[in-house]
């Protein structure tokens, strides 16, 4: 069986294998939905305090109070970070709802020990600048005023699908578990993500954040621009905040500051978002759009600077509330 449950799309039969194997010597209860344990949150626990939910991934240890969902025990288990336990499940979820299971094409891919890519390259200080792709990568990058400050921060990528792209990668745990890539010539679409057909979903993946408050933009150029100003920052890829988005964001238990571009199709993401919100049972969120004479948050960055983007965001922050609109409309705010 699979379900939807309020942490990922995780199988129940994953789910129940995992904690027969991990919390053992426990028994079923309630039909065969509860898995009735040793509380891992406690020393020998021979009264059986923790109960897990495998339709939904919920558990709870009633000696100690602690509860969540199967994210979060998963994490807690196997000593990653939260972060990181997502990135495992939801970075390769399929659009039908089911599980990952890698195939054999996949590992050029998701293994994602990039660095051995023989299409991928990384941008370091010894990069050949004589070669026209790496310089025209390093141009681009200046341009942006994103220029890499490590090794690794940026790839290059020279036969395959994303042939004469510059790579955009998504790293948690020092590994790369999705990028963008981006035309240096004068190819359409300007960008690639990978797809479901390498066992990726764009609208699952968030660009690695950091706990707290965190702004939320649609495209990881923009995310890094507000972390070159100093603010933590993620992307949605693209003006719309999936289910799994928003409870990844969810669960990370920090203010969210939805800084979409400021145009139909950025507004029209918030509103949808609030519904999604309310839905999920999400705290109020807050909203920050740059300023309406610059495209987005690097442009901002380009022709302005990171103080500018400093100066602007806290005093241009609203809590978007039921009236947001209105005061909007009126230039209250």
């Amino acid at each position: 069986m699979q379900q939807k449950n309020l942490d990922a799309v995780v199988s129940s039969d994953y789910i129940q294998d995992y904690v027969e194997e991990h919390l053992p010597e426990g028994r079923w209860q309630s039909g065969g939905r509860e898995w009735v344990c040793a509380s891992p949150y406690l020393q020998n626990d021979y009264k059986r305090h923790f109960s897990i939910n495998i339709h939904n991934g919920l558990w709870q240890c009633f000696k100690t109070g602690k509860k969540g969902n199967f994210i979060q025990l998963y994490a807690f288990l196997e000593n990653v970070s939260p972060r990181a336990a997502w990135s495992r499940f939801v970075f390769k979820t399929l659009e039908n709802d089911e599980v990952y299971e890698p195939r054999p094409e996949d590992d050029m891919v998701w293994d994602l020990e990039i660095d051995n890519h023989e299409w991928f390259e990384p941008l370091t200080p010894s990069s050949n600048l004589d070669d026209p792709l790496m310089s025209d990568a390093f141009k681009y990058l200046y341009a942006r005023h994103i220029f890499p400050e490590k090794e690794g921060e940026y790839y290059i990528c020279r036969e395959g699908k994303y042939k004469d792209r510059l790579i955009i990668p998504y790293i948690e745990d020092d590994e790369i578990y999705y990028f963008q890539a981006r035309t240096l010539k004068d190819d359409n679409p300007k960008y690639l993500n990978p797809g479901i057909e390498e066992g990726a979903k764009a609208g699952n993946i968030l660009y690695p954040f950091n706990p707290g408050k965190v702004m939320v933009t649609e495209g990881p150029l923009d995310a890094i621009s507000l972390k070159k100003a100093g603010f933590n920052a993620t992307c949605t890829n693209g003006c719309n905040v999936s289910d799994v988005q928003a409870l990844q964001l969810k669960d990370h238990n920090g203010p969210i500051v939805m800084a979409y571009d400021n145009d139909a199709a950025g507004k029209k993401g918030i509103r949808v978002f609030e519904s999604t919100r309310k839905r999920l049972r999400m705290d109020p969120f807050y909203i920050c759009y740059p300023p309406s004479s610059y495209s987005d948050w690097n442009d901002f960055l380009c022709k302005n600077g990171p103080t500018a983007i400093k100066n602007w965001v806290e005093p241009n922050t609203f809590k978007y509330e039921s009236f947001y609109k209105v005061k909007e409309e009126l230039g209250l705010l």
